[in-house]
């Protein structure tokens, strides 16, 4: 099993941050502001210096007007949306592949990593598979499978059922984390933080580059907590359909 500083805890931030995060660059600048996205924000507890100056930036942005509101939401759209050229491209085959263009073979790969898990994205189509949005929507369901097999062992136990059924659930677990892990390394981590830095480089608004820096700290907790996965043989996974949270 993975290493105790991977625990409980730890899984429930990562999830919060993937799903803030991945709700921001599909919804829009709007969710940050709903007061039961700020309660999520405030169980943010990574011991780590841009999360905690992004926590305390979206904090302090917590009563913007509607005027700041309207420059945030320009400032989103010059950055990912356009029209015209963006500033901080929200697709993976952007940074990865030398033309910078849309739909690569970068893209083909994301989507098949999802679909050698059954796994096929809600409105497909909508977007490339290689949208960030995307992309952390995955890694948030990942640690939520991960998290609902450890409650499943727990559970397990408590019925005081066979350590084979625990096994089971056990195996389920690393299964998934090892498939997290994977993503991560091979997709997440080549090229998130670079769009992060192109956030603050291009962004004037509080909530666009909080978000970058609490992105940019999540991609170095999860780089300096890399070793506490382990390596295991991949099973068979359900067939599942991403939802938008």
């Amino acid at each position: 099993m993975p290493d105790q500083t991977f625990n409980r805890s730890s899984l429930e931030q990562r999830i919060i941050v993937y799903k803030l995060a991945s709700m921001y660059y599909q919804d829009g600048v709007k969710v940050i502001n709903d007061d039961r996205i700020r309660m999520l924000i405030d169980n943010i507890d990574f011991d780590n210096q841009h999360i905690l100056t992004a926590i305390k930036m979206l904090e302090d942005s917590s009563l913007i007007d509607a005027k700041t509101l309207e420059q945030t939401e320009f400032d989103y759209n010059k950055l990912f949306v356009g029209p015209g050229k963006v500033k901080a491209p929200p697709y993976e085959s952007v940074y990865r592949n030398p033309k910078r263009l849309l739909m690569q073979q970068e893209t083909l790969a994301v989507r098949n990593f999802y679909r050698k898990l059954g796994i096929e994205c809600k409105d497909n189509g909508s977007q490339p598979d290689d949208h960030l949005g995307l992309e952390l929507e995955f890694m948030s369901y990942l640690l939520h499978c991960v998290l609902q097999e450890q409650n499943q062992q727990e559970q397990i136990s408590q019925e005081q059922n066979s350590q084979e059924q625990i096994l089971k659930e056990q195996n389920l677990q690393s299964q998934y984390l090892e498939v997290y892990k994977e993503f991560l390394e091979q997709h997440i981590l080549q090229w998130v933080p670079k769009h992060c830095e192109q956030v603050l480089e291009n962004s004037g608004s509080v909530i666009c580059r909080a978000m970058a820096l609490l992105l940019k700290g999540m991609m170095e907790v999860e780089n300096s907590d890399r070793n506490v996965f382990i390596d295991l043989q991949g099973g068979k996974h359900d067939e599942r359909t991403m939802q938008t949270f």
